[in-house]
């Protein structure tokens, strides 16, 4: 008797923490773009997919999923990931990661630093770029 298969939620949040190389990685192994990731994926979720489309989505939500699983379990495979019960868990969205993205987004775009160094600024560092930038310098 074979094993049942490993069920595994992947919700909304989870997919968007997902980083660019996880993404990027999630296409690659689902032969997607990465333009068309989000409309695939969304249309997954929606179940407004069909046909070819349909398989190329499920296997992009499988390889997402993947990706986020791997981060404690490295040595898994997408033939691993395929055989799983997957179930999208929409949930909802993690309002404080989404704040948090802004923020630092914001911060690294008035300091000009990438965003992994531009989220270690202090509210005060922040003000006085604000204020240098607004004075011109």
């Amino acid at each position: 008797m074979s094993p049942e298969p490993r069920y595994v939620e992947f919700s909304l949040a989870q997919r968007a923490s997902l980083t660019m190389v996880e993404m990027a990685r999630a296409c690659a192994l689902a032969d997607v773009g990465p333009q068309d990731a989000d409309e695939l994926f969304k249309g997954i979720v929606a179940q407004r997919v069909s046909g070819a489309d349909f398989l190329r989505g499920v296997t992009l939500v499988t390889a997402m999923a993947l990706q986020y699983v791997r981060r404690s379990e490295p040595e898994l495979t997408l033939e691993d990931a395929l055989g799983w019960d997957l179930h999208i868990v929409e949930g909802e969205p993690d309002r404080a990661a989404e704040l948090e993205a802004e923020v630092i987004v914001g911060a690294a775009l008035i300091t000009g630093l990438p965003p992994r160094e531009a989220r270690e600024v202090t509210a005060a560092e922040l003000d006085v770029y604000r204020r240098a930038r607004a004075s011109g310098g």
